[in-house]
């Protein structure tokens, strides 16, 4: 959508909601990659970070700059 939206030159925003255990899969990281590549400034990601994953206690837990270090990786 954001994609798309830049491309037709709309002023459209994307907002996305992320859990941190979401934040373990890798295509959540490929969508980074790839908005960083395409310079999808109209792309906003919200990180809700509970700290629970479905077997229990995520890998950052409540570290949140360990967030803001891989997704700042990517420009």
């Amino acid at each position: 959508m954001a994609l798309y939206a830049k491309s037709q030159k709309l002023s459209h925003k994307t907002y996305v909601l992320l859990g941190d255990s979401e934040m373990a899969e890798g295509q959540v990281w490929e969508a980074m990659q790839l908005a960083a590549h395409y310079k999808l400034n109209n792309l906003v990601a919200i990180l809700y970070v509970n700290r629970l994953g479905q077997r229990g206690e995520t890998m950052y837990g409540h570290d949140v700059r360990s967030y803001q270090k891989k997704a700042s990786a990517f420009g």
